[in-house]
C-alpha cells in the first residue's frame, strides 16, 4: 500500500513513574457513588425560584443550549437529545466542585443531566453560568472539560512505545483502513490526507494509567477526524474532529474482572473488602494471597502498565 501519511512520533520527554494506589475497590466505589448521590441531592435541594432571575437563562433554553451541544459532540440529531430524560437544576455555585466553583465568580449556576439510551450508559452533564457561559461538561465517561474544544496534546505526557505496544506505523494504516471502511473518505481523496499521530499519557483515558495513541486526519492544516487507540492497537474512539472522543478506558484492564469474569471477579474484590477492612484472620488472609499470587504474576507480564497504579492486591500478594 503506498504511504499517504506522515506520522510524528516524538522523542520520549519521560518515563512513567509508578502512582501508588493502595485503596480498597469495592469500599472506593462506594464512596463515589454515595458522594455523586449527596452532590445531585444538594443540587435538588436548591430552590430555583429563590434565586432564578427574570433575565436569566430559563430552565426550557438551558435544555435547547444543552442540547445543541450535545448534539454536535455525540453527533446526534437536536431532537433526539430534546426528547430524552433531563434533569435540570439552577444553585447555588457553592453545589459544585471547586474547580467550577472558581468560574462561576460565586453565581448560580444551571447543571444539566441527560442520559440517552443511543449513547449507551454514560450520564451527559453540562454546567453553564446563568448568561448560558460554559463552565463544564462530559459526555463519554471522561474526568470532564471546562472548555467547549479541548486540545488534549495540551496536557499530555508524550513517551515511545514500548516494543510490546503497537506501533505508530501500525495504528496509522488501521487507521486508514477505518477511514476508508466508513467512508470518511475515498480511495482518491484520502491521497490529500496527513495523519499526526502522538503516544501519550493524559488524565482523560485510562485515568493516566497506560498510554494511547491520539491520531489525527487533517487536509490542507484542517483537523477533519481523530482517533483514539489503545497501547494495544485496539481502537477505542474514532470520531469527526469536531465530536467527544466516545471511550476513554480501555475495556478488560481490571486485574479481577479480567481474571476472574465478572462474577467471580466480584466476589474476590469483596474478599479483598474483607482484608482491608481486616475481617479476615491472618491465616485465611495469608491464603487467599498465595492463590491470587499466579494470577497476578501472569497479569502483570501481560499488562505492562499495571505497575503505574498497582492496586492493593499487589502489596497484599507481594508483601510490599
Amino acid at each position: 500500500m503506498e504511504k499517504r501519511s506522515r506520522l510524528f512520533i516524538p522523542r520520549d520527554r519521560g518515563i512513567s513513574s509508578r502512582v501508588t494506589a493502595f485503596i480498597c475497590v469495592v469500599l472506593w466505589t462506594a464512596c463515589v457513588l454515595y458522594t455523586s448521590a449527596v452532590c445531585i441531592s444538594a443540587l435538588a435541594d436548591a430552590d430555583i425560584s429563590a434565586t432564578l432571575r427574570p433575565e436569566d437563562i430559563q430552565e426550557n433554553e438551558a435544555i435547547q443550549r444543552a442540547a445543541a451541544f450535545f448534539a454536535v459532540k455525540c453527533g446526534l440529531d437536536k431532537q433526539t437529545l430534546l426528547d430524552a430524560t433531563w434533569d435540570c437544576f439552577f444553585a447555588p455555585a457553592a453545589t459544585l466542585e471547586e474547580a467550577i466553583q472558581a468560574s462561576a465568580n460565586g453565581q448560580p449556576c444551571w447543571t444539566l443531566y441527560v442520559k440517552n439510551t443511543a449513547e449507551g450508559h454514560h450520564r451527559h452533564v453540562f454546567v453553564m453560568t446563568r448568561s448560558g457561559e460554559l463552565l463544564f461538561w462530559s459526555a463519554h465517561g471522561s474526568n470532564g472539560y471546562t472548555v467547549a474544544d479541548p486540545d488534549i496534546l495540551a496536557d499530555a505526557r508524550f513517551v515511545q512505545p514500548m516494543p510490546t505496544d503497537a506501533q505508530g506505523a501500525d495504528v496509522a494504516e488501521a487507521f486508514w483502513a477505518a477511514l476508508l471502511a466508513q467512508g470518511a473518505y475515498s480511495e482518491e481523496s484520502i491521497q490529500d490526507v496527513i495523519l499526526d499521530g502522538h503516544f501519550i499519557y493524559h488524565e482523560q483515558f485510562n485515568q493516566g494509567i497506560s498510554p494511547v495513541w491520539i491520531i489525527y486526519a487533517q487536509r490542507a492544516g484542517v483537523k477533519e477526524w481523530k482517533a483514539a487507540y489503545a497501547y494495544t492497537g485496539e481502537c477505542m474512539s474514532l470520531v469527526p474532529f469536531e465530536q467527544d472522543f466516545t471511550c476513554y478506558w480501555l475495556e478488560n484492564e481490571d486485574f479481577w474482572y479480567g481474571t476472574f469474569g465478572a462474577e467471580q471477579g466480584f466476589e474476590e474484590k469483596g474478599l479483598l473488602a474483607e482484608i482491608m477492612v481486616g475481617n479476615m484472620s491472618p491465616e485465611k488472609q495469608k491464603e487467599t494471597a498465595e492463590r491470587w499470587r499466579p494470577y497476578l504474576e501472569r497479569w502483570i507480564k501481560e499488562h505492562p502498565y499495571y505497575m503505574n497504579a498497582p492496586g492493593a492486591e499487589y502489596d497484599l500478594v507481594f508483601g510490599k
